[in-house]
């Protein structure tokens, strides 16, 4: 009897740990993002910063802007600085263009993120 009880709470114990880690593999995201979630795509991000939808981003819609996926915000200072080096042809607003360049050239890579969302060297 003691036999088929530890064979019982083995076996369930088993199945709850088994079940508890599809649930989590379950909701972990596809595509790269980490523990914040899915990165948005440049396309998704410049609609968000977009604020009036004129397809263009200015400096004060880039500095409204709600940190993207949780991020930790960044000061004023610094966000204005990755504005203007984005802003290549600086007339003072982003279009999508500048906006995909300088989001990839800013990561130093030139290019999306692996998976998992880890910068690559």
């Amino acid at each position: 009897m003691k036999s088929l009880f530890v064979t019982t709470l083995v076996t369930s114990a088993l199945v709850l740990a088994t079940a508890a880690a599809s649930a989590q593999n379950a909701s972990t995201p596809t595509g790269g993002g980490g523990p914040r979630g899915p990165r948005m795509s440049a396309e998704e991000r410049f609609k968000q910063l977009d604020a009036n939808g004129d397809g263009k981003v200015t400096l004060a819609e880039y500095l409204a802007a709600p940190s993207p996926n949780g991020a930790p915000a960044q000061d004023k200072d610094q966000r204005t600085a990755r504005f203007r080096k984005m802003d290549t042809n600086n007339d003072g607003s982003l279009s999508l263009e500048e906006y995909k360049a300088g989001r990839a050239n800013l990561r130093g890579r030139g290019g999306p993120r692996p998976e998992g969302g880890k910068p690559s060297n």
